[in-house]
């Protein structure tokens, strides 16, 4: 006993998050009306796979006039599945009071244009005065709508630090910030590829906070193309790297992330940045991140949060970890490889080498399973020794070790 107490005393208490929390952090980019794509011919069963997937929050556009997309939007809906619509200058008051009552129960969040620093007309010399006198209106509009109020209000997304800065402080006429912080074929714990740590999500965080200043943090867009092109990842890769991607964004204290985007629709420079494929075939990072989430999904985050004594041992120099409590008590610790399994330029593959950690848990707690992903991209369980330190293989993909009460 001790020995037992000695042992307990040296391990840290690990701070622990909701699962149901991050679960719900996660997104991805829809087109429903993008009637020449799977998204229009075949919303049948791009619904059935979105469902599929355990995702229940999607990003999609405002597009007045489209019924169907209304229908087809509440009908996501009555499965769960909520969305958040980008609005554009052009957008009047009684545009997004009509849009919010075709949707209905469909619309969780407006958003304010997107990329606006590129997107806006080429007429328009001041796009940054009309970004800024739109967001103002936006949110004034939703907040003073007694059916609209409580929806929170997201803010401009822009395509560099630049352009945040031209705009400025507008933290007033929003809820929560945004940024869009593709990784170009680099790791998503990437520190950066350029001066200041361009490219990772600390620079984008505090790119975005010049106009969101301390609000919250979305990224309505992010992910990964597959392919062979510069910049592109093997479809490997990306199972490695998207559910990290995910773990990492809310490590960070991004509070939704939208992966862009559901379904491949050909063409550059983003026609490959589906979890599906063309052919609505799953591509392995689907499989990969639906099977995270069915994992880790929970209808409720636990009433208080444990701290759970542990210690990681062995070759676990750099290793990253977070730890997620479900509401029954059960926790899941996923560890995983910071570490580029390719070279995004040239995609020469790097091979990630298996690291070996033990894991000590206090006393009171003990190691149930352990999930990993296997050859199908899915997590699959195997059963731990009852006692002593357990060894965990690590490398670029997620490992989850299930942890409980004794």
């Amino acid at each position: 006993m001790f020995y037992a107490t000695l042992v307990a005393s040296a391990l840290q208490l690990e701070s622990v998050r909701s699962a149901a929390q991050f679960v719900d952090s996660i997104g991805v980019n829809v087109h429903l009306s993008y009637w020449d794509t799977p998204y229009g011919k075949r919303f049948p069963e791009v619904a059935a796979l979105l469902e599929r997937s355990g995702i229940r929050h999607v990003r999609d556009g405002v597009v007045l006039g489209q019924q169907r997309v209304c229908d087809e939007a509440r009908e996501l809906a009555a499965h769960g599945i909520r969305f958040t619509f980008v609005t554009q200058p052009a957008r009047t008051a009684a545009d997004l009071r009509t849009w919010a009552a075709c949707v209905g129960p469909a619309i969780e969040a407006y958003e304010a244009p997107n990329e606006y620093d590129i997107s806006h007309p080429g007429s328009d010399a001041h796009w940054a005065d009309t970004l800024r006198t739109f967001q103002k209106s936006l949110y004034a509009w939703v907040k003073e709508t007694p059916a609209l109020a409580k929806l929170p209000v997201i803010g401009p997304s822009l395509t560099s630090k630049a352009a945040f800065a031209t705009v400025g402080d507008l933290s007033a006429y929003l809820d929560f910030g945004n940024m869009h912080d593709y990784f170009a074929g680099h790791e998503p714990g990437t520190p950066g590829w350029g001066a200041g740590g361009y490219g990772s999500i600390a620079y984008n965080i505090d790119a975005a906070q010049a106009v969101s200043k301390a609000k919250p943090i979305a990224a309505t867009e992010t992910g990964y193309a597959t392919g062979n092109a510069p910049g592109n990842v093997p479809e490997a890769v990306e199972a490695a790297y998207v559910p990290r991607m995910f773990l990492d964004q809310f490590a960070a204290g991004v509070v939704r992330t939208d992966e862009y985007e559901l379904i491949d629709e050909g063409g550059a420079p983003f026609g490959t940045n589906g979890l599906l494929d063309g052919n609505l075939q799953p591509k392995p990072a689907f499989t990969a991140l639906a099977s995270m989430i069915a994992l880790l999904a929970d209808d409720a985050s636990p009433a208080s949060l444990a701290r759970v004594p542990l210690e990681l041992g062995g070759d676990a120099a750099g290793i990253r970890h977070e730890l997620f409590e479900k509401r029954d008590g059960r926790c899941y610790l996923a560890i995983w490889q910071e570490a580029p399994s390719v070279e995004p330029k040239t995609q020469l593959p790097l091979p990630v080498a298996t690291r070996k950690v033990t894991l000590t848990l206090g006393e009171g707690w003990q190691a149930k399973r352990v999930f990993a992903y296997g050859d199908d991209d899915a997590l699959a369980a195997s059963t731990v020794p009852r006692a002593g330190a357990l060894p965990v293989a690590v490398r670029d993909r997620v490992v989850f070790v299930e942890i409980a009460h004794t």
